[in-house]
């Protein structure tokens, strides 16, 4: 379909539909992909550093996620299955990651140099109704490539600052 900036913009060269919102003839404001199942914001393709499915880019003080409730608290919901389907419930395991908010930055080269994370992990055996968890800290050193664990809390509640386990360093 022939389109202008005021208009939806239908793919002709293949079977997915692309939708777009446009400001002007050039910058994407929201952008659909159909094909890759992704959702960008700011640009029209992806900035090559995870698999995400929604991505935000601006060069203004906006790139950012704001979240309200009225009445009640907000809250941003991460899960994990050991399935590789979708609908999947397969138990997880000891160790396996269940959520992770992770930092990077641009160092020149690109923007993928890790700078922190702070990931949630199963500590220890699940069952059913049942999922010991741990959080880890993580920062990268001067001169490192990727951030090191260096806090973590168990799933016993004990704060372990520079080891993994308990009374050990």
């Amino acid at each position: 379909m022939a389109s202008d900036a005021t208009e939806t913009v239908f793919n002709d060269s293949s079977i997915d539909l692309d939708f777009r919102v446009e400001s002007n003839g050039d910058a994407n404001m929201l952008f659909v992909d159909g094909g890759g199942n992704r959702i960008y914001i700011g640009r029209d393709t992806s900035d090559g550093l995870f698999s995400s499915k929604l991505q935000i880019e601006s060069s203004g003080s906006d790139a950012g996620l704001s979240m309200h409730r009225n009445g009640g608290n907000p809250y941003l919901s991460m899960s994990a299955s050991g399935g590789s389907s979708l609908g999947d419930d397969t138990l997880l395991s000891d160790g396996d990651g269940v959520g992770t908010i992770y930092w990077s930055g641009a160092d020149g080269t690109d923007r993928a140099s890790g700078v922190a994370y702070i990931g949630a992990f199963v500590d220890g055996t699940p069952g059913s109704n049942d999922m010991p968890g741990r959080l880890v800290f993580a920062t990268t050193a001067d001169g490192g490539t990727s951030p090191t664990e260096r806090a973590r809390i168990n799933a016993a509640g004990a704060l372990l600052v520079g080891t993994t386990t308990n009374g050990t360093t």
